[in-house]
């Protein structure tokens, strides 16, 4: 789910075996459909609200299933494609509208890449590791670029430049650190994250870098989306039909601080504040000391 720049709705997309796929507009009431037969990944809207981008995939040549970039133009009700057969995914519009960035795979290599005007994907980085790139996300004022990476067997939250260069990594241990999502202000980085054995919604505190965890869903949180006022977020979470979304008011004072985050390997891009020698928190250590800290299952409204 992703809430529009003014907060009035908020777009996800459902596929239903019965009725088919379908992306879908909450106003806080009732949800309607915006358009039939398409599927919206990781949408990612433009500052003035009038369109969003967003990925999806399609079978290319009979039997090979690719993804691409489309943008969805609201007045119009419906999608431009941006990229054809580029295996383009998890697209993010800068604030000021001029770029989209998205990331590309090209056999187990991921890139990230600047779709120009001209639909041309232009590679941000030459990665030729393995590494894994998903979700990127614009910070509010555009200089940085909040990713979840998967490298040498972890999946962490890193920052990178505008210019998809690392600025540093934000979490370091052996949790699946997923799908980030800045408050308007820059000032919480809200993420999804398995380091309680079950994924929930997590925040940064930017200023602090301290850890928070907002959700304790026992079926599971995770794609959270944080409305522009900062009063209420909406992630998606498991019922007894499949997967929901969800809505819950949220004050970062009822939130649970979980300490400062973890430290990681002094020779990171950027990171002058870690301790040298310092390992990741063992997951079996990791999952013991959330259990210990576990609080009342949240009430969540289901929107849609």
């Amino acid at each position: 789910p992703a809430w529009s720049p003014t907060g009035d709705r908020l777009v996800f997309s459902c596929s239903d075996p019965r009725k088919g796929s379908a992306i879908w507009s909450y106003d806080g009431k009732k949800s309607r459909v915006l358009a039939k037969g398409k599927y919206a990944d990781d949408i990612s809207w433009r500052q003035d609200g009038k369109a969003f981008v967003y990925a999806s995939s399609h079978v290319e040549d009979l039997y090979m299933v690719v993804d691409d970039v489309l943008m969805f133009d609201v007045d119009k009700k419906a999608s431009r494609q941006l990229t054809d057969g580029k295996r383009a995914r998890d697209p993010t519009i800068s604030p000021d509208g001029t770029r989209i960035v998205a990331v590309t795979n090209e056999l187990q290599d991921n890139q990230l890449a600047e779709l120009t005007i001209d639909q041309r994907l232009l590679p941000m980085t030459e990665v030729n590791d393995g590494t894994q790139f998903s979700t990127p996300r614009f910070s509010p004022d555009g200089q940085r670029i909040a990713v979840s990476v998967h490298q040498g067997g972890l999946r962490d939250l890193w920052l990178y430049g505008a210019d998809a260069k690392p600025l540093r990594r934000l979490t370091y241990d052996m949790a699946i650190d997923v799908q980030p999502a800045w408050s308007a202000d820059g000032a919480w980085l809200y993420f999804a994250s398995d380091r309680s054995g079950t994924f929930n919604v997590y925040a940064i505190e930017m200023a602090t870098e301290r850890l928070f965890r907002v959700t304790n869903a026992v079926t599971g949180a995770y794609a959270p989306s944080l409305r522009p006022d900062g009063k209420e977020l909406a992630f998606l979470t498991y019922r007894t039909l499949g997967a929901g979304v969800a809505t819950m008011p949220i004050d970062p004072a009822n939130f649970k601080d979980l300490g400062f985050l973890p430290y990681g390997p002094s020779n990171e891009p950027g990171a002058s504040f870690v301790r040298s020698g310092e390992e990741p928190l063992p997951r079996a250590k990791a999952d013991a000391r959330a259990e210990a800290e576990r609080g009342p299952e949240i009430v969540v409204g289901l929107g849609g």
